[in-house]
């Protein structure tokens, strides 16, 4: 199954990006990015699965949590 990881500024963001995903059905998994992984260096973000990776952004954008970018 191909994942897809979203970007966070946060911690925090992350753990409430994980929270609002699962609430609604959609699997999920904090992950900690390598500085390489990201344009900001060191970070945060969910991993989801690339199918479910619309029903995440959107759910996330509903839940009034910013995300950066999608890798």
């Amino acid at each position: 199954m191909e994942k897809r990881i979203i970007t966070l500024n946060s911690q925090t963001s992350a753990i409430r990006a994980h929270r609002a995903l699962t609430s609604n059905g959609i699997r999920a998994k904090v992950v900690r990015l390598s500085p390489s992984q990201s344009k900001r260096g060191c970070g945060h973000g969910v991993e989801v699965s690339a199918s479910d990776l619309k029903a995440a952004t959107s759910c996330l954008y509903y839940s009034g949590i910013n995300y950066s970018d999608v890798i």
